[in-house]
């Protein structure tokens, strides 16, 4: 979801900026750590949010981005959105898969906070064995059968 916000037509919903302490990622990503990284920090301007309770009342996002500065390739991401109900972060880190040459999503790490009941729920999900699924398709015309 957070990598929605970099689309060319969400951005103009938030105001970026970048960060000069933004710290080490939050999840697992060896890209993160081992080159030179910018933290860019957003926030969510715009009335209907992207993201909207069950009532349809706004639920601004916030968070950051760690961006390695040379290639543009998201190392990893933080969305941070609430209400008087619920607050919720979402992080994944991501790493080049080398046999498919893109960048994969390798950790993700959920947390909510109800404000009243049971509280905190969390989550955590690690990706690996990544493949590529190809499908072939073959045509072949008929010769045209003349009535």
């Amino acid at each position: 979801l957070a990598l929605a916000i970099l689309e060319p037509r969400q951005q103009s919903r938030f105001v970026f900026k970048r960060i000069e302490k933004g710290g080490a990622a939050p999840v697992r990503s060896a890209a993160a750590a081992a080159t030179t990284v910018w933290v860019i920090g957003y926030r969510e301007v715009e009335r209907q949010t992207m993201i909207r309770t069950t009532n349809f009342r706004d639920m601004p996002a916030r968070g950051r981005f760690w961006i390695e500065p040379d290639s543009g390739q998201v190392l990893a991401s933080e969305l941070i959105a609430g209400d008087l109900t619920v607050a919720g972060v979402i992080t994944v880190g991501y790493e080049r898969e080398p046999t498919l040459n893109v960048m994969v999503p390798i950790q993700m790490k959920e947390r909510y906070d109800l404000r009243r009941g049971p509280s905190p729920v969390t989550g955590e999900a690690n990706y690996r064995s990544f493949r590529q699924f190809q499908v072939k398709v073959d045509e072949k015309i008929a010769p045209i059968v003349k009535e």
